[in-house]
C-alpha cells in the first residue's frame, strides 16, 4: 500500500492513485506503472479530441484538409468536389467515419472510394459504408493481435435477426431477447478481459 489519493485514470477509466513524486521509485519497485501528471493530461486530452473529433470537424477544418490533399493530388479532389459531391456531403462522410472511431488520415483512399461510387449512390450513409469497405485492410488491421489473428465474438443468427428488426424499426417478437443478448455479450467480454486480445463482434 502506498499513501495517496484513490482515483480513476481519466482516459480509460482504470483504477489509479495519485502519489507524491517522492514515492515514484517505491511504486515502480512494487510493480506499479507510474505516469507523470503531464502525460496523464496529454493522454486525457488526446482521448477527448478523438472522442469528439466528429463534432470538431467543421467546413473550415475540412477545407484545410482538402487544401493539404490538393497540394499533393491537385486534380483528384477537383473531380469529386463539386462535380460529383458537394463539400458538405464529403464532410458528412468524414464525420460518420470519425464518429465510429475511424481515422481519416488516408484521405486519398476516402476520396478515391467516393469518386468511384458518388455518381451512382447519393445517400451519405451508403457512401460511408462503401468507403469503409475500401478501408477494410486499415480497419481490420487495428484489431490484429500480436499472434497475427483477429479474435472475435460471433453472434448467433437469431441475435442478428433481433438487431435487424431493431434497425428496421419493427417490433421484436421476443421483448426479452435483447436483454439476454446483452447479458451473453457481457459475460463473453469478461472472458476476454483476462487476455490481451481486444475482440470484435461479428
Amino acid at each position: 500500500e502506498l499513501p495517496g489519493e484513490v482515483t480513476k485514470e481519466p482516459a480509460f477509466g482504470l483504477e489509479a492513485k495519485w502519489i507524491a513524486m517522492s514515492d515514484r521509485h517505491q511504486a515502480e519497485r512494487l510493480g506499479y506503472t507510474t505516469v507523470d501528471a503531464p502525460t496523464v493530461m496529454t493522454t486525457h486530452l488526446s482521448e477527448l479530441l478523438r472522442q469528439y473529433s466528429a463534432d470538431l470537424l467543421g467546413r473550415r477544418e475540412a477545407q484545410q484538409l482538402f487544401d493539404i490533399f490538393a497540394a499533393q493530388h491537385p486534380k483528384v479532389l477537383d473531380e469529386l468536389v463539386p462535380n460529383q459531391m458537394s463539400a458538405v456531403e464529403v464532410v458528412k462522410v468524414l464525420r460518420l467515419l470519425l464518429r465510429e472511431g475511424q481515422s481519416i488520415r488516408d484521405l486519398r483512399t476516402i476520396v478515391e472510394a467516393l469518386l468511384e461510387h458518388a455518381s451512382q449512390v447519393k445517400d451519405t450513409e451508403q457512401l460511408t459504408e462503401l468507403v469503409r469497405q475500401r478501408m477494410s485492410r486499415h480497419i481490420s488491421g487495428r484489431f490484429v493481435g500480436q499472434d497475427g489473428q483477429i479474435h472475435g465474438l460471433f453472434l448467433d443468427p437469431q441475435a442478428e435477426d433481433v438487431f435487424r428488426q431493431l434497425q428496421r424499426g419493427t417490433a421484436v417478437s421476443d421483448p426479452q431477447a435483447l436483454s439476454r443478448i446483452m447479458k451473453s455479450l457481457e459475460s463473453a467480454m469478461q472472458g476476454f478481459a483476462a487476455s490481451s486480445h481486444a475482440p470484435v463482434i461479428v
